[in-house]
């Protein structure tokens, strides 16, 4: 049996804390899955912690909502542990909007492998940027978008490594991460927080 990571992660939600943080994010997208997030977030309530624990894929769904607001289809391109746990398709649905995710073989044999792949996956070899990984990936993005998708999520960490931009044949890519890190800094000092979004900001 497999032991939860949230049990590891809330010990050093924990440890920030001790060392004066007060608000934290997580920058993985499958630790946002319920059976995960819930272990963290008891474990702050358990302590009686003031801790603000910021959740990446709701910001990115809110920002989405809020910046297209006429969006109702939303591509997701992730693990199979981040698309099977829902994580997005549950938030999406919560704001009147949709996932569209790879059917089967995509999923598992083009996205999947693309990011965790022994030889060419971005988790085995981030300073690679594997040209197969990113061609795999464009070639799943295009399918979500033959299947409705008006935007697209890039519902892993490591996929802008090799999925660099902002826009592909005028769908517009959104990186979470990048949504994150304007969350934490809105919640801390928003005077510092860049009017524009972009790759500086």
């Amino acid at each position: 049996m497999s032991i939860n990571p949230g049990l590891a992660i809330a010990d050093i939600v924990k440890s920030l804390e001790d060392v004066g943080d007060g608000v934290i994010g997580i920058s993985c997208n499958s630790v946002h899955a319920n059976p995960i997030w819930k272990i963290i977030l008891q474990d702050i309530d358990r302590r009686e912690s003031k801790v603000k624990l910021v959740n990446m894929i709701v910001e990115t769904v809110a920002y989405i909502k809020s910046n297209w607001p006429e969006v109702t289809n939303v591509g997701v391109l992730g693990t199979n542990g981040a698309v099977e746990s829902r994580v997005y398709s549950e938030c999406l649905m919560s704001q009147d909007m949709c996932a569209v995710l790879p059917d089967y073989h995509t999923q598992n044999n083009v996205v999947h492998l693309s990011i965790v792949d022994k030889e060419y996956g971005i988790k085995a070899n981030p300073d690679i940027h594997s040209d197969r990984a990113r061609n795999d990936l464009l070639y799943a993005a295009s399918e979500l978008v033959a299947k409705g998708a008006e935007l697209i999520v890039s519902g892993c960490t490591e996929i802008p490594l090799v999925i660099k931009e902002d826009m592909i044949d005028n769908i517009h890519i959104v990186d979470p991460t990048l949504i994150l890190a304007r969350s934490l800094i809105r919640y801390t000092s928003p005077e510092k927080l860049c009017e524009s979004f972009n790759n500086s900001c």
